[in-house]
């Protein structure tokens, strides 16, 4: 109406409402997508570490930390902002209240708990992130969520698990240190304690076995990726929700390359991958063969065969401990040739009691 006081013509009236709409909804959309920018977080290390003395420099530190975590960070906010999938990745970030959970009737029965099941840990961000793995991790058009997510998620399960040991020597090695031979029956510094020491022994024999094997697994990877010391342990079955995980385990060392992860998600690619190509060729062969022919025939299955057809226990491996190997840990501070003495480092620096804190006698419905 004041716009036709003044005379512009309806055209240009229309041409300023249009704008002012199209304004609004922007500003709508810009508050819609705030969850992205503000629930998600990355999961932090103990107050004011600023190094890990004995392990890092400070600036390596920051780098390897502060840094990457800020980049990895930006771009998963952006990978789940462009995700068609967008709502469903933002709620692993957002808990639902009581309330909301019975108006939606998603009561949480014994049966979800064994179908959804997932570790829990008593770090809520750790938590969140493990969730969105999960939602992600057999979604290749969510790749760049999922490859940010567990560099973020990685990277915190490596370095909240050290300390500071001033005791060591952060120095670059020259070339003799390829040719140095691990003492065997050198004593052991920082050696694990307790429970977790007892069961350390007894998946694998010894205190010094076990560091052996963990180093050396460590040191044979080559480029990026991590060394686990996982829990690895059957999962639950309906009506077996309350017994104790610890049934049918042990503890165990495994590799990961780039941005690969521990956890059970993506388990059965290759088996799935071997009964379609097998499908394929049963279906080719059948049209083939008589049927006085095939009715005589018999298939031995090979070992591979009989691995992914009869599977009787399902495991799962809940993440205790990992050591780094990316060359941007080590090269800066120990050199080209400098790997062994930076894991003999990690090894020194190791805070064993965050570890067994990961790991304790639970059932399915306690909260870890």
């Amino acid at each position: 109406m004041l716009r036709r006081s003044l005379g512009y013509p309806a055209s240009v009236c229309r041409a300023f409402s249009t704008r002012s709409a199209l304004r609004q909804t922007q500003e709508a959309s810009s508050q819609s997508s705030s969850p992205a920018g503000s629930v998600i977080k990355a999961p932090e290390l103990a107050q004011n570490t600023t190094t890990i003395e004995g392990l890092f420099s400070e600036s390596v530190f920051n780098d390897v930390w502060s840094k990457q975590v800020s980049l990895k960070l930006d771009d998963l906010k952006y990978g789940i902002s462009e995700s068609p999938i967008r709502t469903n990745l933002e709620s692993c970030f957002i808990e639902s209240s009581a309330n909301e959970v019975f108006l939606k009737g998603n009561k949480r029965t014994a049966s979800n708990m064994v179908d959804e099941f997932l570790l829990t840990t008593t770090n809520p961000t750790v938590d969140q992130f493990c969730k969105l793995l999960e939602k992600t991790a057999t979604k290749p058009t969510e790749q760049y969520v999922f490859q940010n997510a567990a560099t973020i998620y990685n990277l915190y399960y490596f370095l909240s698990s050290l300390k500071s040991n001033p005791e060591n020597t952060v120095s670059k090695a020259d070339l003799s240190e390829l040719y140095k031979t691990p003492d065997v029956f050198s004593k052991i510094q920082n050696p694990p304690e307790g429970s977790i020491a007892s069961w350390i022994e007894s998946s694998f024999g010894s205190i010094q076995e076990f560091k052996t094997l963990l180093l050396a697994t460590a040191n044979s990877t080559k480029g990026n990726g991590y060394t686990w010391v996982v829990h690895k342990f059957r999962k639950p079955e309906l009506g077996q929700e309350s017994r104790d995980l610890t049934r049918f385990s042990s503890l165990a060392i495994l590799n990961t390359y780039n941005s690969g992860i521990p956890l059970h998600f993506r388990k059965g690619q290759i088996s799935n991958a071997r009964a379609f190509k097998k499908q394929q060729k049963a279906v080719k062969s059948d049209s083939q063969d008589s049927d006085s022919v095939s009715m005589y025939k018999i298939e031995i299955p090979d070992l591979e065969q009989a691995q992914d057809t009869y599977e009787p226990l399902t495991y799962c491996y809940e993440p205790l401990l990992a050591i780094g190997n990316n060359p941007s840990f080590y090269l800066r501070d120990y050199g080209v040739f400098g790997k062994s003495r930076y894991l003999e480092n990690v090894w020194n620096c190791i805070d064993w009691d965050v570890v067994e804190s990961r790991w304790i006698n639970r059932t399915l419905t306690k909260k870890r």
